[in-house]
């Protein structure tokens, strides 16, 4: 079979995808900068170092997908390690759901979704994208395996992308990093308001 260059690709493209925090920090900038035409604010640190600790903890479910993708890529893959490590992997998902910290008030724009709402959709996407890569190998068919290797990258960086997002962490600040960009002001839109005829000389 050739799958394992093809395959390792997209599986070495999961740490880059990962870690482009430059992206990420964008979105995190564009959803809790205030609508204005001003210069982004730079980074703040956590409020509280134990709970972004505990965020932080969550990441660890990232290197256990990471191993069972990195077992399907494998030539020829070997079908009960995958399915052993995608067990593994899926349990790891189960417990990031409902553990994030609750948002302080006014810590998230109304706008956005609610950050757990977020995650709970990330680790469901990346479950069923880890169901498709045991069917795969399950079928043994190279193109399969390479398109559920391939799906995997976008799923693992929206759980990447979830967990900045709600867990209330800071800003990235390594001098070095990309700036992220202002917020453009929102127009407001003119709506035409009809103003009531009011008595004149006391009428």
């Amino acid at each position: 079979m050739h799958v394992s260059r093809r395959a390792s690709l997209a599986v070495a493209s999961l740490t880059c995808g990962a870690l482009a925090f430059g992206a990420v920090g964008t979105t995190i900038a564009l959803a809790d900068q205030p609508a204005s035409g001003g210069t982004v604010r730079p980074a703040v640190a956590a409020p509280d170092p134990a709970a972004a600790l505990g965020v932080l903890s969550k990441f660890s479910v990232v290197g256990d997908v990471v191993k069972a993708l990195t077992a399907a890529a494998q030539t020829p893959p070997d079908l009960a390690a995958v399915t052993n490590l995608v067990a593994t992997a899926k349990t790891a998902l189960d417990g990031v759901v409902g553990t994030l910290p609750v948002p302080k008030p006014g810590q998230h724009r109304a706008a956005t979704p609610d950050p757990g709402a977020l995650v709970a959709q990330a680790v469901a996407q990346l479950k069923t994208v880890l169901d498709n890569v045991v069917a795969a190998v399950t079928s043994k068919d190279p193109a399969k395996i390479v398109a559920a290797l391939t799906a995997a990258v976008p799923a693992v960086v929206n759980l990447v992308a979830s967990l900045l997002l709600g867990g209330g962490l800071p800003l990235p600040s390594l001098p070095g990093l990309p700036g992220l960009p202002s917020v453009p002001p929102l127009p407001l839109p003119s709506l035409p308001v009809p103003l009531p005829s009011l008595p004149i000389g006391g009428l």
